[in-house]
Parts: structure tokens; C-alpha cells; sequence
């Protein structure tokens, strides 16, 4: 999720390791950049800045780049991932053009080689589920937010004095997102004259710059996953996916229904607790101001799963 500290961790573990490489190489992949100019200039740099002979196809750039990655150490940051991706489709799949990433992924994790590749994602992309594993090339890491020191540290910064127990109410309702626990740090000095216990007790509430991150995500959902949501907002506890199978409208295949949950934890949108799910707060909230409505005018307040 947006703010959750991907790039922050990124940026820590390139500084921490970067004298464990004899070359680091960062890049944001936000703008969508062409494959083959963002080879090009890796090969430039890994070659010192010697003129590198052209090379027509993506498969000889990667094969090149393969090259340098077993003759010498390197490690590659590549941010911003999610905007090589499909919006609007279940999680995961490439966009238009951006299949060439697919292809460097894939021989970065099979081939051997001496070096290192880092990418954030907001959402996982496909064709990692069966390389990932404990003695397997790829691992996923999945932040789940921050705890209560850092909580407490973040707020402090605010001015605000926070009680134990009010950190944690904050750090439930917020999902520990520290970007947003910053966001509502500040309206919580402003808008609450730093009055915990008067904020807290309105509720989960969702400040305009939250509003927009979560815009952000939501829109790149399919149909599907924002029925999904709706459902599980409505529900406002966990269930079961025969429970949603049995009461979204319209009716869904199990397989089909099965694979929107599977791209909205990819999203980490969903949790997941022993075959039941449920959303975080700040999402429910979310999906009921913004979602419910539009999809189920006639039922959003009746319907208990």
C-alpha cells in the first residue's frame, strides 16, 4: 500500500549494503520508462561509460545485462513497479508494452549470477508465486506497517502526547501506515487542538490526502474486486468465500471469486485470517464513504453476512 515505507526501506537497505556490491543501480520505474533505454543505460554505467555495440532486441539487452550481473556484484533498485501494470485487471498482469520487464524479471530470478535485484510494488506482479520460497532464488516481503515505537516517535514529531493505548487504537485503525499516521498526526494538532481522546472518538475518519492514496489504489481494481470490497465492507467482519459467493450480486463462479481475493491480497487490500477475510479500518471506512453506494444503493445498509 501507498505510504506504507517501501521506498524508505529501499533506500535503508541500499545504504546498508551498498559496500557488499561493487556497483548500485537505482531507478524509478513511475514514468513507465522504455525497457530498452533503461538497458541501455545500465550497460553504460556497468560498462564504465565504453561505447556498447547496438543492440537490436530486448532479448539480446537482457542477455548483455545477464553478463555483467555474473561477471561482477551488482545491485539493481527498480521503485514504483506498479506502474508497469495493467489498471482496471486483476493484479499482477503487464501493461501494454512493459511485457519485456516480465521477461527480465524472470531470468534475473532463474539464471545464476553473483548480484541482486530489489523492486517495490504496490501490487506483486505474476510468475513469482512458484520461484519464491525459503531455498528458492525469490523472496516477497510484505510490510505490514509500522509498531508502536515508531508510531509514538512519528507522533511525538507532531507535538502530540499520545497514551499507550491510544497509539495502538491509532496504529488498528490506520493499519500502522506511517505515511498516513503522519497525515492524521498533523489534522489531529490542527483540526483537534491535539486532542486524542476527542479525535478518537469520532471514529475512524479519513482526512482528504488519505482519501486520495486510497483513490489511488481503488482505481486500479477490476469490477470484480470492487464488488469484492463492497461486499466485505458491508459485511464489517470476516467471512468466508462461500459466505461472499453466496450474496454478491451478480452471481460469481467460486473459481472467478477465488481469484479476486487472491489479486486483492496481492494488493494487500485484504486480510486474511484461516480462510476468512476482512478489510483494515481505514479501508472499510473507505469502501463504505466511497464504493458501497455506487454499487448497491438499494441494499448497503440491510445486507448481514
Amino acid at each position: 500500500m501507498g505510504g506504507i515505507g517501501k521506498t524508505a526501506l529501499a533506500v535503508k537497505m541500499a545504504e546498508i549494503l551498498q559496500t557488499d556490491f561493487e556497483y548500485l543501480i537505482w531507478r524509478s520505474l513511475k514514468n513507465v520508462p522504455p525497457l530498452s533505454k533503461l538497458l541501455s543505460e545500465f550497460m553504460l554505467f556497468l560498462s564504465e561509460q565504453h561505447k556498447i555495440t547496438l543492440l537490436t532486441t530486448a532479448e539480446d539487452q537482457i542477455s548483455h545485462l545477464m553478463h555483467y550481473l555474473r561477471q561482477y556484484r551488482c545491485l539493481l533498485v527498480l521503485d514504483n513497479a506498479e506502474s508497469l501494470l495493467h489498471v482496471g485487471e486483476l493484479a499482477g498482469h503487464y501493461r501494454h508494452n512493459c511485457e519485456d520487464y516480465d521477461y527480465l524479471l524472470r531470468r534475473v530470478a532463474d539464471e545464476r549470477h553473483q548480484s541482486c535485484l530489489l523492486l517495490t510494488s504496490r501490487e506483486q506482479p505474476s510468475g513469482f508465486a512458484g520461484r519464491e520460497g525459503k531455498e528458492l532464488p525469490v523472496k516477497i516481503l510484505h510490510l505490514k506497517g509500522v509498531q508502536l515505537p515508531e508510531a509514538q516517535a512519528i507522533l511525538r514529531r507532531k507535538g502530540l502526547k499520545v497514551t499507550e493505548a491510544e497509539y495502538q487504537t491509532l496504529i488498528e485503525r490506520y493499519g500502522g501506515n506511517p505515511l498516513v499516521l503522519n497525515i492524521i498526526g498533523s489534522a489531529i494538532a490542527s483540526l483537534w487542538d491535539g486532542n486524542i481522546s476527542l479525535f478518537l472518538s469520532q471514529g475512524t475518519l479519513i482526512c482528504e490526502d488519505i482519501q486520495q492514496l486510497l483513490d489511488q489504489h481503488f482505481e486500479r481494481l477490476s469490477l470484480l474486486e470492487k464488488r469484492v470490497m463492497c461486499w466485505l465492507a458491508i459485511a464489517q467482519k470476516e467471512v468466508s468465500l462461500s459466505q461472499l459467493q453466496a450474496v454478491i450480486i451478480p452471481t460469481v463462479f467460486y473459481s472467478e471469486l477465488h481469484r479476486a481475493l487472491e489479486s486483492l491480497q496481492r494488493r494487500s487490500l485484504i486480510e486474511t485470517h484461516s480462510g476468512y477475510f476482512t478489510q483494515k479500518p481505514i479501508v472499510m471506512k473507505y469502501v463504505k464513504e466511497q464504493l458501497t453506494d455506487q454499487f448497491y444503493p438499494e441494499i448497503s445498509s440491510k445486507i448481514e453476512l
